[in-house]
């Protein structure tokens, strides 16, 4: 008996080999927004795992809808390039689709990387005004 899983699934135009999909996952590695190094070593791993479809990370569309100095971006040409030297060196290795996640953090920008704390920039740490829906505080400060 096969899998539903391992059959192809069409999707908005795109075949997918399988319905395995990677979500997205903040690796908080960019340089002012810029995928890096380790991007194109982590999401050249995952274009080679079997998964019919990658999600980058959760993308900002504004410089200050970041959530933190990390995250990646789509706001500048240079993002734009660096990105899609990432995207294009992994499909050419690799089998997966990808797809991102476009994303802004409202009330949750401006803040450090997790493991340097999670919490809001300090003002030695370059921080930025938050644009949100909402003038509700994402936590204390």
């Amino acid at each position: 008996m096969s899998s539903a899983l391992f059959s192809p699934l069409p999707l908005a135009g795109v075949e997918l080999p399988n319905r395995l999909v990677v979500a997205p996952m903040c690796q908080y590695s960019a340089d002012d927004g810029a995928a890096s190094d380790w991007h194109m070593m982590h999401l050249g791993m995952l274009a080679n795992s079997g998964a019919g479809l990658v999600i980058v990370e959760a993308t900002h569309v504004e410089r200050h809808g970041r959530i933190t100095h990390g995250c990646v971006g789509l706001y500048s040409d240079n993002n734009e390039l660096a990105l899609g030297h990432v995207i294009a060196a992994a499909k050419t290795f690799g089998t997966a689709k990808f797809g991102v996640q476009l994303a802004h953090a409202g009330r949750k920008a401006s803040s450090q990387r997790p493991w340097e704390g999670g919490t809001y920039l300090r003002p030695n740490e370059d921080p930025w005004q938050t644009i949100a829906p909402s003038a509700l505080p994402f936590g204390e400060g």
